[in-house]
C-alpha cells in the first residue's frame, strides 16, 4: 500500500511537471503570437502611412510647372515603384507567421524604403526650386519694365548711371538665382532609395544651392526696390513741376509680391 501510494504520488508530480511545461510552452507561443500580431499591426500602420505620403507626392509632382513631362514621368515612376514594393511587403507581413521573418520585414520598412529619408526631402527641394524659378521669372518681368523706364528717364535728360548699375546687379542676381535653383532640381531628380545613404551628400549640396538661390533672389528684389523708389521719386518730382493739364506721367511698376 505504501509503495502504491508513493508510486501514485510520483506519477502525479510528474504529471504536474508535464502540465506546467505544456502551460509554459502554450504561454510562450501565445506571447509570440501576440508579439507577432503587434509587429504586424505596427508594420501595416507604418506602411500605410508611407504609401499615403507617396501618393501625395505623385499629386505634387504633377503640379510642378518647371519640370518637363519626361522629368515628371521619371519621378512619378520612381514613387509608384516604391508604392508597389511597400504594398507587396505589407501583404507579405500580413500573411507571415514566422516572428523572425516578420521582424526582418518590419525593419526593412525603415531601412530599405527611404520614403522620409529620401523621397520627401527630394520632392521638397524640387518644390522649393520651382518656387524660386517662378519668383525669378516674375522679377525678370519687373526688370524689363524698369529698364524701359530708365531708358525713358535717360532720354528725358536724367543721369541714370547709378540706376543702370543697380539694374545690372538685379539682372545678375536673377540669373544666379535661376542657375542655383535649376542646379538643385537637376541634382536631386535622379536620386533613388538604393543609393541612400551615399546620396545624402547630394541632398545636402542641393539644399546649399537653394540657400544661395534664395539669397540672390532677395538681393534682386532689393535692387528692384531701389530702382522703383528712385523712379517713383522722379515721377513725383515731375508731377509737381509740371503745369496743370500736362500729360499724365506713366505709373512706375511696383515690385511683384509673387517674387517674395
Amino acid at each position: 500500500g505504501t509503495a502504491f501510494a508513493q508510486s501514485t504520488t510520483a506519477q502525479e508530480k510528474m504529471s504536474d511537471v508535464m502540465m506546467k511545461k505544456e502551460e509554459a510552452k502554450m504561454m510562450r507561443q501565445d506571447a509570440t503570437t501576440k508579439k507577432s500580431e503587434k509587429l504586424q499591426d505596427r508594420a501595416v500602420y507604418e506602411i500605410t502611412r508611407r504609401i499615403a505620403s507617396l501618393e501625395k507626392l505623385i499629386i505634387r509632382i504633377n503640379l510642378f510647372r518647371r519640370l518637363s513631362d519626361e522629368q515628371k514621368t521619371s519621378l512619378t515612376t520612381q514613387v509608384q515603384t516604391e508604392i508597389d514594393k511597400l504594398t507587396a511587403l505589407q501583404n507579405s507581413i500580413a500573411s507571415s507567421t514566422d516572428e523572425t521573418a516578420i521582424t526582418t520585414d518590419v525593419r526593412s520598412v525603415v531601412t530599405s524604403y527611404r520614403v522620409y529619408a529620401l523621397f520627401m526631402p527630394k520632392i521638397s527641394i524640387i518644390a522649393a526650386g520651382e518656387r524660386i524659378l517662378t519668383a525669378a521669372n516674375n522679377l525678370d518681368v519687373l526688370a524689363e519694365k524698369l529698364e524701359l523706364r530708365i531708358t525713358e528717364a535717360e532720354t528725358a535728360g536724367q543721369n541714370v548711371t547709378a540706376w543702370k548699375t543697380t539694374l545690372t546687379s538685379m539682372q545678375s542676381n536673377i540669373t544666379d538665382a535661376k542657375t542655383q535653383a535649376q542646379a538643385a532640381i537637376d541634382a536631386v531628380s535622379p536620386l533613388t532609395p538604393e543609393g541612400y545613404p551615399d546620396n545624402k551628400a547630394t541632398l545636402q549640396s542641393a539644399r546649399g544651392m537653394l540657400v544661395k538661390a534664395q539669397q540672390s533672389l532677395v538681393a534682386a528684389m532689393q535692387d528692384g526696390k531701389i530702382i522703383t523708389k528712385a523712379l517713383g521719386e522722379l515721377q513725383t518730382q515731375a508731377a509737381v513741376e509740371s503745369p496743370t493739364g500736362a500729360p499724365e506721367v506713366t505709373t512706375v511698376p511696383q515690385a511683384s509680391t509673387d517674387a517674395q
